[in-house]
């Protein structure tokens, strides 16, 4: 998924890409350069681009897939505390993916712009 959308700042191209569950079962122990040359490449072939990337990083959420979110069992996008000093959220707050964990982000990030607000 292209990410320029979220930060105006991004003077290049910037991608995330997330491999299906049944993939990365199958290959989980790869090295990780391995990985990321087969997804640049892929990625290339896709795009029909001889670009070539400035930085890449690959990362495994082994044990991160959540098979309700909080938002299905409980139509609530973060866990605070009585007191509202205390935030809990992630993917699982939202759905199964990294982009579930950004839009967590953005929903506390308006819950404490209404909190000030009614200060």
């Amino acid at each position: 998924m292209n990410q320029n959308f979220k930060h105006e700042f991004f003077n290049e191209e910037c991608w995330v890409v997330n491999m299906r569950a049944e993939w990365t079962k199958e290959y989980y122990n790869i090295e990780n350069y391995v990985l990321e040359d087969y997804v640049i490449d892929k990625m290339k072939k896709f795009f029909g681009s001889s670009s070539k990337a400035i930085f890449k990083k690959s990362h495994r959420w082994r044990y991160a897939y959540s098979k309700k979110s909080l938002l299905e069992l409980s139509n609530k996008n973060f866990i605070e505390s009585i007191d509202h000093r205390l935030y809990a959220l992630g993917d699982w707050c939202q759905g199964p993916s990294m982009h579930d964990a950004w839009l967590a982000g953005k929903k506390l990030a308006k819950h404490f712009s209404e909190l000030r607000l009614q200060i």
